[in-house]
């Protein structure tokens, strides 16, 4: 216990230090509370300043510790035959994941699987139809009809390359708009029927929207997504290129180009489409004409930022295309049952034609 009263002294004798004249200030302030910080009172003036994020501050280290990594890799004598084969391995990875699109033949980098995207459809068609509670038309409503009669002729005479549950959700909206996810679930504005018209201009967005679910676009533009976050992260992590520049940078770039020739890859599918279910291709250059008179009033957005070519260049291209989609019609089923209706008509007629003759030669009689 000796120690113990020993060090109690030493402290009872140790020196009192006074407070200063910013410590003594500092006191006084609190007790007296010149701001009020209840919960009901707002402070006057409050200032933080920014910490930085953790992810921000490691970019930085790693992009330096990986460009070390790669000189002291380039130094070894081994170099480049490692960095051949994985060369090598990347480009036979591409080159296996290489298709072609149905119906228009276009070669394309894709890595998403059907299944995989079967379950992103299924996703997308219960988050959209959660999302949209209350403005989907019932099924007696009659442009759910009208809309779904043309969807059966489509799916029925049109020659598909893949078999797809094929469905359509009409959606009371003013916006001129139709979309579909993967798996066939296409959803359509009721402001969009306006413009179509009839028949003929529900085929011509129906089978733009089919085309796409048929030529698998969601797939491709998320490999093409992947490719490009892949390399967005190798620039920034080894040359500090931020992420966001290098995004918006290959988004431009890349993303959208790509993004407005599959639009214009629907197109010329979709005018196929129609055409080989006998309605009339020509309603879909007259749906994008309208189209063009709705932009000029409401505005639309340049061609070189937008994920869609203009209303005008979609025009054209759909009217160069119209040889050809009439001669997808002339091989299609439904023009060949149209063309055996218009003999069997003929020859009814002419039967009927020649009973009549006979009935009246007898009555003559």
């Amino acid at each position: 216990m000796l120690p113990f009263f020993r060090a109690a002294v030493r402290l009872a004798r140790a020196p009192v230090t006074r407070a200063t004249t910013r410590s003594r200030l500092a006191s006084s302030l609190a007790r007296s509370r010149p701001f009020d910080f209840s919960k009901h009172a707002k402070r006057v003036y409050n200032k933080s300043y920014q910490r930085p994020q953790p992810l921000e501050s490691a970019v930085p280290l790693v992009g330096r510790i990986l460009r070390l990594g790669l000189l002291q890799w380039a130094s070894r004598p081994t170099f480049y035959f490692e960095a051949g084969a994985i060369s090598a391995t990347m480009g036979a990875f591409y080159l296996y994941h290489l298709e072609r699109v149905p119906l228009s033949n276009r070669l394309r980098f894709n890595i998403m699987y059907p299944p995989f995207e079967q379950l992103i459809g299924e996703m997308a068609y219960d988050h959209f139809k959660e999302e949209l509670e209350g403005q989907i038309l019932p099924d007696d409503d009659p442009r759910v009809i009208q809309v779904r009669r043309v969807l059966e002729t489509l799916v029925k005479h049109a020659d598909l390359p893949i078999e797809c549950d094929w469905e359509v959700v009409v959606v009371d909206s003013d916006v001129a708009n139709a979309f579909v996810v993967p798996g066939g679930k296409i959803f359509v504005n009721t402001g969009i029927l306006s413009v179509c018209g009839d028949d003929d201009g529900i085929a011509a967005v129906l089978g733009h929207e089919m085309a796409h679910n048929v030529a698998r676009h969601v797939s491709e533009s998320m490999s093409r997504d992947a490719v490009l976050m892949v390399t967005a992260s190798f620039l920034q992590l080894f040359w500090n290129v931020p992420g966001r520049v290098s995004e918006r940078v290959f988004r431009a770039a890349m993303s959208l180009p790509g993004s407005r020739a599959q639009e214009s890859e629907a197109d010329r599918i979709g005018l196929v489409i129609m055409a080989q279910s006998c309605y009339d291709p020509k309603a879909a250059v007259r749906f994008w004409r309208r189209m063009q008179e709705i932009e000029a009033k409401d505005g639309a957005v340049p061609e070189i930022i937008s994920t869609h070519p203009s209303s005008k260049r979609r025009e054209a291209e759909l009217e160069a295309l119209l040889p050809e989609a009439h001669q997808s019609a002339q091989s299609s089923k439904c023009h060949v049952v149209g063309k055996h209706v218009d003999d069997f008509n003929i020859l009814a007629l002419t039967q009927y034609s020649m009973a009549r003759q006979v009935s009246d030669a007898r009555d003559s009689l």
